[in-house]
């Protein structure tokens, strides 16, 4: 497994459709980071997320997405090689902490199994669309 990254107008497009696949709301480009992150294996691309990088000492991953046309099988560990491969690029970058949420199990599993820490389980996330 390696660890790619692109810019998101490379991957917008495919992303779209992987979006549409899962079921997951379509994001406009402009409200994501430059650079998207993939764990890929030969030419298969396994998972994918964004970086928001703060100008504190703290990253957000955000939006981790599965390739919805590869089994669970083809997939495994995937996504904790990309999480932890994110994790020593923000590391080496001069970050300190790393935030995400997520309500999805598996993806709740790979970031105990790659040692983040539960913040809080009842929070509601607010989101005000400016212009």
């Amino acid at each position: 497994m390696i660890i790619g990254q692109y810019n998101k107008t490379e991957v917008y497009e495919g992303l779209c459709e992987w979006w549409e696949k899962h079921k997951f709301p379509v994001l406009d480009i402009d409200f994501l980071p430059e650079t998207f992150f993939t764990v890929e294996v030969g030419e298969e691309v396994l998972y994918g997320m964004f970086v928001y990088r703060t100008d504190s000492k703290l990253a957000w991953i955000a939006f981790p997405i599965s390739n919805p046309d590869l089994t669970k099988e083809e997939k495994k560990g995937g996504l904790e090689f990309l999480i932890n491969g994110i994790t020593e690029i923000l590391k080496e970058s001069g970050f300190k902490y790393i935030f995400t949420t997520s309500p999805l199990p598996v993806v709740q599993e790979a970031l105990l199994n790659t040692g983040f820490n539960l913040g809080d389980e009842k929070a509601n996330h607010y989101l005000k669309k400016i212009v």
